[in-house]
């Protein structure tokens, strides 16, 4: 997803600062949002894993698209990487290349996601018998995290947005 999104912003042709403007406030608010629901009690993911999409009747598939939501959620945090990459390449062998390096960028940081889902089936029963106990305790500490998070990614880049809308 990371891909397509920085592979959409180059195909525009759209220059990186100002998608960043507009996406980094965007996402930053709906993570800010996300937290104060959290700490309402409210979490708007409940049910999403219990979503069952009829054409992708199979688990693997329904897991992929639930992966691919993932893409949007981490824009702040890695786009400017993705976009960077498109951004300084000059040539399309030289864009492969950089991208090369991303695949390995992105294996780095999904391998240990994996795993982690890979032993939480393992331990699945225990686990949602814990999440299920202290559910208001890790909506509360999810919240606050959350609205942490976008507080300061504003913060961080509330030069370049300034800048950019005046």
């Amino acid at each position: 997803m990371m891909l397509a999104l920085g592979g959409l912003i180059a195909l525009l042709a759209v220059p990186t600062a100002r998608v960043l403007a507009v996406i980094i406030p965007l996402a930053d608010l709906l993570i800010l949002f996300l937290g104060v629901l959290l700490l309402l009690d409210r979490n708007p993911f409940k049910k999403l894993p219990s979503i069952q999409i009829p054409v992708l009747r199979h688990p693997f598939l329904n897991a992929y698209a639930y992966g691919l939501l993932y893409g949007p959620i981490a824009l702040p945090c890695s786009g400017p990487l993705v976009v960077g990459i498109f951004a300084i390449s000059l040539t399309t062998g030289e864009a492969f290349g950089i991208l090369w390096s991303f695949v390995w960028f992105g294996l780095g940081f999904g391998l240990p996601l994996l795993i982690l889902s890979l032993l939480s089936g393992a331990l699945q029963h225990q686990l949602t018998t814990l999440f299920a106990k202290y559910s208001r305790a890790i909506n509360v500490a999810g919240g606050l995290l959350l609205i942490g998070i976008a507080s300061y990614d504003l913060s961080k880049n509330w030069e370049m947005l300034r800048l950019f809308y005046t």
